[in-house]
């Protein structure tokens, strides 16, 4: 339960300028290219891109009634919230990638602060472009290294409680610099620098801070980067404690009818990689939509694929998946290599899911750029021209029966 307490940071509350879109017939088609203008387009006409219609997708299925609808007790409360702790409390136990901040020790191996900061900062490549297209060479790359002040470490780092007062990207290096691996991914900013968020009212730890003083390497209570110091206020450990307590919101009950209402509430938001530019990611958006029924789970996919304690259905590299995709429930996630999808429920032959993407390709050739959190069918995605994503999945997840 202190994991659930004391560093489950949710975000749900952002949900609230994220409007279901209203049921329409006919949607106006996009012009491309899609750019980030394009991905904050106006959240009621979306489905996913703004004005895009997807194949096989009905405007009644933009609502959640309709995949309600089709469950059974799908209002049936059934895990109470004694069971959610003690579920959250094993899997903090079991997990390398959560952490219980109140039971963080009063020093630190400065070598192994030293350790977690190299990992990070090996993301800067000399061969990454910048938002002109141009590599960030050796020289910048050695920059950035520098700023992240390693021979300052302490032989043993004294962690200081802080609290997050502005949402404020989690970087791989003291640095707010893009940096690209194509020129494909500067319009729609795949920056290969950036790991994830923060949120307001969030506790973490500062474990070290940058040579130019304007960078702090925290311990969130899902992740570990550098944030500017600018978002944090330092205060006493029962402050942050309280603060973060102050902003979680009181879980739903755990549902179906729950999860995929909450699902819904980010219809239509944009995509962003590693939650840039104040969106979500495919991994954001699942952890959120459990996070407000009160289920923790680690930032990124692979982490959440590999929960211990989750019901986990692995597949081998040749084994079919398509009994098991059908035997699917609602709320179930689909996981294939750094993407994740939840299942929303069946329609005849076809399952469909709900997930934030930058795109889908179709059976057909064509890529439909929808840069959003999205309905679409599932057997008819494509991973390459030649391998459907039924043939990609490496497990379906279970949070809970």
């Amino acid at each position: 339960m202190r994991l659930a307490l004391a560093a489950l940071c949710l975000t749900i509350a952002g949900c609230a300028s994220v409007q279901t879109p209203a049921p329409t017939s006919q949607m106006p088609t996009a012009a491309a290219p899609y750019t980030l203008s394009d991905i904050k387009a106006p959240a009621a006409i979306r489905n996913g891109s703004a004005g895009l219609q997807v194949p096989g997708v009905t405007s009644a299925m933009l609502l959640p009634t309709y995949w309600i609808q089709r469950i059974d007790h799908a209002e049936t409360v059934t895990h109470d919230a004694a069971e959610i702790a003690a579920l959250n409390a094993e899997t903090g136990a079991r997990s390398s990638n959560l952490y219980a901040l109140i039971d963080f020790p009063a020093t630190l191996r400065g070598a192994e602060v030293s350790k977690w900061i190299t990992s990070l900062s090996n993301s800067a490549k000399p061969a990454l472009i910048d938002q002109a297209g141009n590599p960030l060479g050796e020289a910048t790359v050695a920059r950035m290294a520098a700023n992240t002040n390693l021979s300052a470490l302490p032989t043993a780092v004294s962690p200081r409680w802080a609290t997050v007062v502005e949402r404020a990207d989690l970087r791989a290096v003291p640095t707010s610099l893009r940096a690209y691996r194509k020129t494909d991914d500067i319009p729609i900013n795949i920056d290969r620098l950036q790991e994830s968020a923060v949120f307001p009212g969030w506790a973490v730890l500062i474990l070290h801070t940058s040579a130019d003083g304007e960078w702090a390497f925290v311990n969130a209570y899902n992740y570990r980067a550098w944030m500017p110091m600018a978002a944090l206020r330092l205060v006493d450990r029962e402050i942050a404690l309280a603060r973060n307590a102050a902003v979680q919101p009181r879980p739903l009950g755990y549902s179906r009818a729950n999860l995929i209402r909450t699902a819904f509430q980010y219809l239509g938001e944009s995509y962003g990689w590693g939650h840039a530019d104040g969106t979500r990611d495919c991994s954001g958006f699942v952890s959120e939509v459990y996070a407000a029924l009160g289920v923790v789970m680690p930032r990124n996919t692979g982490d959440q694929r590999d929960v211990p304690t989750f019901q986990t259905r692995r597949f081998t590299a040749t084994e079919d998946r398509t009994a098991a995709v059908a035997a699917a429930l609602p709320g179930d996630l689909i996981y294939i290599p750094g993407h994740v999808m939840m299942v929303l429920g069946h329609v005849g032959d076809e399952t469909y899911v709900i997930h934030d993407t930058p795109g889908v390709r179709w059976a057909d050739g064509r890529f439909l750029p929808l840069y959003g959190v999205s309905v679409t069918p599932f057997s008819t995605l494509m991973a390459d021209a030649q391998t459907p994503y039924s043939a990609k999945i490496e497990a379906i997840v279970r949070p809970l029966p």
